[in-house]
């Protein structure tokens, strides 16, 4: 692990799908459901990838062109898992 790098909480539990996944915090009740994108980056979230490794990661496998438009997408994306507990940053 890398410090400051996104880590998924080990709390999660999560279920792979043919289009995404579900993830479910056992703790709280929170469910999140994810699309195949979602599930893609939710699976990078191992205290390894820095963000700027996951906007890249995104860039390859989506063939996204815009670099300012993929990083966009993912904060939104860490942001929101962070909000509920989902996820959070290596220490």
């Amino acid at each position: 692990m890398k410090p400051g790098c996104p880590i998924a909480n080990p709390e999660i539990s999560v279920d792979h799908e043919d289009d995404g996944a579900l993830l479910f915090h056992p703790e709280s009740g929170e469910v999140q459901i994810l699309n195949t994108t979602g599930a893609f980056l939710f699976g990078l979230l191992d205290g390894s990838h820095s963000r700027e490794d996951l906007v890249d990661c995104l860039m390859r496998q989506y063939d996204i062109g815009s670099r300012e438009a993929a990083a966009k997408d993912v904060e939104e994306f860490l942001t929101a898992l962070k909000g509920k507990s989902l996820m959070g940053d290596a220490v």
